[in-house]
Order: structure tokens, then C-alpha cells, then sequence
């Protein structure tokens, strides 16, 4: 009777085995719990022999929120990190499957940019979404329209501002950001760029200001989003940006520039391309007191020196043609808020200062240093006179220099520098200039001892290609730079912009990442020899300098 029983028992697993082979490939598997069964080759082709196309009111969704569309494709952002779905996919049109075939190379399906098909079950009916999956966090914006004022290619068009809504996946951290917002244009050459830069202002529901983290970056209502556009790379900005933020990490007399992550846009319904969400220097990033001040210095076009004079009494934000300079701390201006920056212009960037120790009263002379040094390794073409800001922590207390917009770095420039080898060229340095003027011989041996330092840590061509190809290779394997290439590759990947004078595109002078290598090696061994015996270089950008003499 027991050899009997354990006959049966053999017989039954031995039947129970064979199922489970014979079903083994029409089961679907959810591995990932992201809420996608991943089915057989032989599954797939059954649940999708009569399926058809996804209805557009019925969208893919992910945690909760409809994933951004574009010519039919649904994207999702997800992180490099995980192998496998992150975060719940759904959709009302019923139960979600994949071919687990084409989700089987995690890594070269996001890099390659693979459009993925997804089916929805419900009843007997079977729609098929498309799919393609970023590396990157993905923003979409939904919002007014926006158009440059008086834009020489649409003189109807004048509508900059606006308001709208966002959404930000966030795949790192599984969440979704949602927010009100107003947006504007924003940017001073690209202003006029079919690529925009835009600024972003998150609000509340009731339209009151509302500050968030964004990306693990600080707490701000205030956002910005770079277009990357003159950089064929779209490495370099970045780059320099981690590199003069670990400089600030490591002194106390040097402070950080802005925060910046990659994102892939989409506004409108329509992918808008590869972009960096940054946080601004302000009065926040900087830990500016209440009796602090902040300017931002943006143009190289100076007030005559008659106006910079008549600044004591100055009571707008903005100083200057074209919004040439702006106080950003405090909000409310009073007489005498801009006194600090006009004694800092009239001294060193009028080079008016005839004494080294007052000279010296109006800044930190470690700061200067770094700031000036940091433009020349980086060959900063936008940053050696515009593009700052001059923060003053204390009544009476010194201005501090610290960067921002370093798009124009590591080799780029406007096309007017096309004349120059950029790669041995000394930029102009109107502070450094001054006081080497006033001091020369002390002045040359501490840049000669700092760049030393400098060159011993942070400054070394090896870093500067470890950081290039760290975000360049991240570029490449979200997906996100096939994408961009795709849509803005014209010009090898430089935007034009017409100017706002009109006529023919403004072109740019721009590296490829391989380029971007031999550059920075090569003005490396340049600057080492040009820093040993320090020596003003010749002024060929006076033309620009309104108030002084050539």
C-alpha cells in the first residue's frame, strides 16, 4: 500500500512538472514590480495579433501621472542606476504587458533610444502604446506661448511671459514634482535663439510663491533652464561648473556658482531637447545677510563713467543700457546701495585705482586671484568682464567675484574671437590687471604661487577630460544626446540665433568633446610658462569698453 502511495505521489509532481514546462512560456512576469507582465516571444504575439493603436484620450501613465507624448511616443524617464522598471506604469485602457525579449538589455535599449512597444489588456480588447525610455529626469511644461519681443522673424510676436503648469520625473528618487509656475525668456545674445533659455517661477494654486528641491538641489522658487545650445558637447557648462563649485568647497574665500542637473524638455506637447535645470546665485546660495548686497554684472558694454559716478544717489534695480547691471540683494533699493559697486567699477573696471592699499580695501585679494585664474584655465570668453556676480557680505566689506552663464568656456566663444588663438591667449582681467599695474612685482609672484597650488590640485588638464567625458558619457548613455542631435544637429549641434537687429544668423565658434581635450591640454601648457612672469596681456577688447582710452 506505501509503494502504492508513493507510486501516485511520484506520478502527480512528475504531471505537475510537465505543466509547469508547458506553461512556463505563455506566463506573464512581473519582475520589476513597475506594474508591466513581461510575456514570451510566443505570449506576446498572441495578446497583440489583433491589437491596435492607443487611443490619445486614454494616456500611459507613471506613478499616478500622464507621461509627456511627442509624435505618438510616450517618454519615461528612469534611472541608469536600476536595472529593470522603476516606479508603477499604468494606464485606464487595462493591464500592462511587454515583450520581456525587447526589455531583456536594460542598459542599450535607454541608450539606443529603443521605442518600446506596451499592450493594454481589458476584456477582450488590446491597445498598443509606444514607449521610449530616457536616463534623464524628464520636465514637461504646459503654458502660454512665449516669443521674444520685437523679433526680427516675427514683428507680431511679443509675448515673453507667462504661466502655466509642470511636471518633473524624478526616476533616482521614484517620485513625480508637480507645480504651478510662471515662466518668462531669458538670455541676452540668445534671447533671440529658436533654442530658448527659459526662467521659471514655481507658485502655488493661489499664486503665492512656492519654494521645492528639485532634482536634490537646494530649496528655491526660483528656477532656470539652460539651453546648452552653443556647445556642441553640451559637457562643458557643466563641467565648469562642478569645477569652480570643488574650488569653492575648499577655501573660504571663494563662493559657489549655481547648481545645475541634466533634463530632457518637453513644452507643449513637443520634446523641446537636452537642457540644464539649474538653481541661480542669489541671496539663498550665497548665505547673504539681510544687509548684504548682490549685482549682477552682465554685459560688457559699461555706463560712461559720468553715470557710474552719479551712482550714489541711483535708486532703480537696474543700472545701465540694457539692463547692463542689476542689484539683485537687496529687493527694495535706497540711496547708497549702490555705492559699493561704484567705487569697485570706478577702481578696476574703469582702472581708475592709483593705490594699492585702498585698492585692496575693496575686495579679497585670495578671491580675485582664484576668480581671475579660474578664467583663464577654463578660458572663460564670456566671464573676463561680463557674466559675474560682486557679493558684499558686510557693511564696508569687500566684493567678492563669483561666475556664472560659463556656456562660452573650455574653447567656445562668439565668432568675433575667431581672429585669436584661444588656446595661447591671455584673456584680460581688468582687477588682476589693475593691481598688477599698481604692484607688479608682488602681484606676479602670488599668481605664480597660486596657479602653482592651483595646478597641484584642481587645475590639471587630466581633471578637466575626467569631468568632460563623465557628463558626456552620461549624455550618451540617457539617450538624451541622440535625441538632442536629432533635433537641434544643424550647425554640428550650435544653435544660431539672429540678433536683435535682425539679418543673418549669428554663427559660433564651438569645440567637439575631442576638441574640447586637446584644448584644454594645450592652453594648459601655455598658461604654465605665461603664469611663471605674469605680464597684462594687450587690451584688444577696448572697442567694447565705453569710458576708456585705447
Amino acid at each position: 500500500m506505501r509503494r502504492r502511495f508513493k507510486y501516485w505521489l511520484l506520478a502527480g509532481a512528475i504531471l505537475a512538472l510537465s505543466l509547469l514546462l508547458w506553461l512556463a512560456p505563455h506566463w506573464a512576469m512581473d519582475p520589476t514590480g513597475g506594474g508591466v507582465s513581461l510575456l514570451s516571444d510566443e505570449a506576446w504575439q498572441q495578446l497583440t495579433e489583433n491589437a491596435q493603436p492607443a487611443d490619445d484620450g486614454v494616456p500611459l501613465c507613471w506613478n499616478g501621472v500622464e507621461l509627456p507624448c511627442s509624435e505618438g511616443i510616450y517618454r519615461l524617464s528612469q534611472s541608469l542606476d536600476e536595472e529593470g522598471l522603476t516606479g508603477q506604469l499604468t494606464s485606464a485602457a487595462g493591464d500592462l504587458s511587454a515583450q520581456a525579449s525587447a526589455w531583456a538589455d536594460w542598459a542599450d535599449l535607454i541608450e539606443d533610444g529603443q521605442i518600446l512597444q506596451v499592450a493594454a489588456k481589458r476584456g477582450g480588447r488590446v491597445v498598443l502604446y509606444q514607449l521610449q525610455i530616457s536616463g534623464l529626469p524628464i520636465l514637461s511644461i504646459t503654458g502660454d506661448e512665449l516669443y521674444p519681443k520685437d523679433d526680427p522673424l516675427d514683428e507680431s510676436s511679443s509675448i515673453d511671459e507667462g504661466s502655466g503648469s509642470l511636471v518633473l520625473l524624478e526616476p533616482d528618487q521614484n517620485t513625480v514634482f508637480t507645480s504651478q509656475m510662471e515662466w518668462s525668456l531669458r538670455g541676452h545674445s540668445t534671447y533671440w535663439s529658436p533654442k530658448h533659455n527659459y526662467h521659471l517661477k514655481l507658485t502655488k494654486a493661489n499664486g503665492n510663491k512656492r519654494n521645492a528641491s528639485l532634482l536634490g538641489m537646494r530649496s528655491d522658487e526660483d528656477w532656470l533652464l539652460y539651453s546648452l545650445s552653443t556647445d556642441p558637447s553640451r559637457a562643458k557648462e557643466m563641467t565648469c561648473i562642478t569645477l569652480w563649485n570643488e574650488l569653492a568647497a575648499q577655501t573660504e574665500w571663494d563662493y559657489p556658482t549655481c547648481e545645475m542637473e541634466y533634463v530632457e524638455v518637453y513644452i507643449n506637447g513637443s520634446y523641446a531637447g537636452l537642457y540644464g535645470l539649474a538653481s541661480p546665485v542669489d541671496k539663498k546660495s550665497l548665505n547673504l545677510p539681510e544687509n548684504g548686497k548682490l549685482y549682477k554684472w552682465r554685459t560688457a558694454y559699461l555706463p560712461y563713467m559720468d553715470i557710474a559716478e552719479a551712482l550714489d544717489t541711483h535708486t532703480e534695480r537696474t543700472w545701465g543700457d540694457e539692463q547692463a547691471v542689476k542689484l539683485l540683494w537687496p529687493k527694495k533699493v535706497q540711496a547708497g546701495d549702490w555705492t559699493p559697486l561704484k567705487n569697485y567699477a570706478i577702481a578696476f573696471l574703469y582702472e581708475q585705482a592709483d593705490d594699492w592699499d585702498e585698492a585692496l580695501s575693496l575686495i579679497d585679494l585670495r578671491n580675485q586671484i582664484d576668480s581671475a585664474l579660474f578664467t583663464q584655465f577654463t578660458c572663460g570668453a564670456d566671464n573676463f568682464l561680463t557674466n559675474r556676480m560682486y557679493a558684499q557680505f558686510e557693511p564696508e566689506g569687500a566684493l567678492y567675484r563669483v561666475p556664472w552663464d560659463l556656456n562660452y568656456s573650455l574653447g567656445d566663444a562668439s565668432s568675433s574671437y575667431d581672429w585669436l588663438d584661444l588656446r595661447r591667449t591671455l584673456l584680460p582681467d581688468h582687477e588682476i590687471d589693475t593691481l598688477w599695474r599698481l604692484n607688479p612685482e608682488e602681484m606676479t609672484e602670488l599668481l605664480a604661487q597660486r596657479w602653482s597650488e592651483l595646478r597641484a590640485g584642481l587645475f590639471t588638464p587630466e581633471h578637466v577630460e575626467e569631468l568632460l567625458r563623465k557628463n558626456a558619457e552620461l549624455l550618451h548613455w540617457s539617450g538624451a544626446y541622440e535625441r538632442e542631435y536629432a533635433l537641434w544637429g544643424e550647425n554640428d549641434g550650435v544653435v544660431t540665433h539672429v540678433s536683435s537687429s535682425g539679418g543673418k544668423p549669428t554663427l559660433r565658434s564651438a569645440l567637439d568633446l575631442e576638441e574640447t581635450v586637446d584644448f584644454i591640454y594645450e592652453r594648459t601648457e601655455f598658461l604654465d610658462e605665461a603664469m611663471t612672469q605674469y605680464t597684462p596681456p594687450e587690451r584688444y577688447w577696448n572697442y567694447w569698453m565705453e569710458g576708456l582710452e585705447s
